[in-house]
């Protein structure tokens, strides 16, 4: 994998496994957020 700052850039990493890593982002972020409120 390509280093994170130059993620999607980087040629080591395809569209799709650019796709899932920004989901991936997405549901950690919602995860954690949700712990912070109670939810």
């Amino acid at each position: 994998m390509g280093t994170l700052c130059g993620g999607w850039e980087s040629p080591q990493i395809g569209f799709d496994d650019q796709r899932l890593i920004g989901e991936n982002l997405a549901r950690v972020t919602a995860g954690t957020a949700r712990k912070r409120l109670g939810v």
